[in-house]
């Protein structure tokens, strides 16, 4: 039997954990769209008599470039905790259904053909990932240029996958920087608190001169201080002798 969560969708109530058979990585295919909702179903008893209507969870899976296929399952723990579990978190809280991917509706191919992008949606192609995985056999479908839009979208999906280490590197960086920011700006608010300066230390080094050697200290007793000389006394100027008369 299936674990049922609780909550109801839009209560914002946290959900219940994984059962540990249903752990692991959740479905990676673009080309998968689940939508999430309540469906009303009949209930019966033992003896097939019809007892009420309630409401159950299930899951439609939108496949990208196929209108016509468009199943809808009742939902169990293998699609809530292992297959789509971000999307299945979103439908619980209340939110819209969220989109793995790049959008459609910012790629710069499709700017300014909103009609395209309708006929792509239509097709339940949402994302510039989804419509790198249309198969061959949905491409007529779509419309002549699918062929060259999916070629793009490969492109467009290679590109990012080689910039990923890039872009991973120069974030781990930013944040590396930021920490040493923290850890600066903390030192300095205890440098501060205990009364000494803030200055870095090279300013504090260039107004009070040299650091004094430090004094080794080898048990002898010191050394006597240097014998300072008596001042001399200035000399005295001799009288002069008195001039007597003839």
């Amino acid at each position: 039997m299936d674990q049922q969560p609780f909550g109801t969708p839009g209560g914002g109530q946290p959900l219940v954990a994984p059962p540990p058979d249903h752990r692991g990585a959740p479905n990676q295919s673009f080309a998968l769209r689940p939508e999430f909702f309540m469906k009303s179903v009949p209930l019966y008893d033992a003896q097939g008599q019809f007892v009420e209507m309630r409401e159950v969870e299930y899951v439609r899976v939108n496949i990208a470039g196929d209108m016509k296929s468009v199943p809808e399952r009742k939902v169990t723990d293998h699609h809530r905790y292992r297959e789509w579990p971000e999307e299945y978190q979103a439908f619980k809280r209340g939110q819209a259904h969220a989109v793995r991917g790049t959008p459609i509706t910012q790629w710069q191919v499709l700017k300014h053909r909103q009609e395209l992008v309708r006929l792509l949606e239509m097709h339940h192609v949402y994302t510039i990932e989804g419509l790198a995985e249309v198969p061959d056999t949905a491409l007529p479908h779509i419309g002549m240029e699918a062929r060259t839009l999916r070629q793009e979208a490969r492109a467009y999906v290679e590109a990012r996958r080689l910039e990923e280490p890039v872009n991973r590197l120069e974030q781990e960086n930013k944040d590396l920087r930021a920490r040493l920011g923290e850890m600066e700006e903390a030192i300095r608010r205890m440098e501060a608190a205990e009364g000494a300066p803030t200055l870095p230390h090279d300013e504090v080094r260039s107004q009070t001169g040299p650091l004094p050697l430090p004094v080794r200290d080898t048990g002898d007793p010191p050394p006597p201080p240097p014998a300072v000389e008596p001042a001399r006394q200035p000399r005295q100027p001799k009288p002069a002798k008195a001039k007597t008369e003839e």
